[in-house]
C-alpha cells in the first residue's frame, strides 16, 4: 500500500522545517465495535501535536492523559480473560504509538505486549504490540536521544480503518531495521 503523508512540517519555535522520520502504524479492520473506534480515535487526537524536547522521555500514559468520559466502555484484555471497561481498544494507539517510536529508534524505556496473541496488532508487525493500564503502572515509554525536538502527528483513516503516528524532526542519520 502507498499513502500520502506531509513529508515536512515547520517548526515556529525552531524556525526550521522538519523531516519525517518515523512511522508507526495499525490496523483495526478486523472485530470492532463503534465504541472501540471511539476510544481509538480519541487516543489518536490526544497524542496529536506532542511536542518533545532531545533529552526527554515521554509517556504515553500522560501524553493520553486520564481514560475519562471522553472515552467508552470497550473490551480490554485482563490477564486470562477479557472484560468491558472504560477505554477498551486504547491499546490499538499504544500500540501505534510504540511501533513510531521502536522505528524512530530511540532508547525504549518501558512496553509490555499483551498476554494474549492479538490477530488485528499482526498488521504493522508481529509481536509488537504494547499494552498499557495505568493503575498498574504499565506504560509505554521512550527517550528523545536526538538533538531535535520531535513534534508527534497522530491520525486515523477510518474508512480503511488504519491508525498512523508520524514522528517528525532532525535525524541524526540513525537507519533501523527490524527482523
Amino acid at each position: 500500500k502507498t499513502y500520502e503523508v506531509p513529508v515536512k512540517v515547520y517548526s515556529e519555535l525552531e524556525g526550521t522545517e522538519y523531516e519525517l522520520l518515523s512511522v508507526g502504524y495499525s490496523e483495526y479492520s478486523k472485530g470492532n465495535d463503534a465504541n472501540r473506534v471511539h476510544n481509538i480515535v480519541t487516543g489518536l487526537e490526544r497524542l496529536n501535536g506532542i511536542l518533545l524536547e532531545p533529552g526527554r522521555e515521554i509517556s504515553f500514559n500522560r501524553s493520553v492523559g486520564s481514560i475519562n468520559n471522553d472515552f467508552r466502555v470497550g473490551w480490554g484484555i485482563f490477564g486470562s480473560t477479557a472484560k468491558p471497561v472504560l477505554g477498551g481498544g486504547i491499546c490499538q494507539v499504544s500500540t501505534t504509538f510504540y511501533r513510531a517510536l521502536l522505528n524512530l529508534g530511540v532508547p525504549i524505556t518501558m512496553r509490555q505486549n499483551h498476554s494474549w496473541d492479538l490477530n488485528y496488532y499482526q498488521a504493522g508487525g508481529y509481536g509488537l504490540d504494547a499494552t498499557i493500564f495505568p493503575e498498574k503502572g504499565l506504560d509505554v515509554k521512550g527517550m528523545n536521544d536526538l538533538n531535535s525536538q520531535l513534534f508527534i502527528y497522530s491520525y486515523t483513516r477510518p474508512k480503511t480503518q488504519e491508525a498512523f503516528v508520524l514522528i517528525y524532526g532532525k535525524g541524526d542519520g540513525r537507519k533501523v531495521t527490524l527482523t
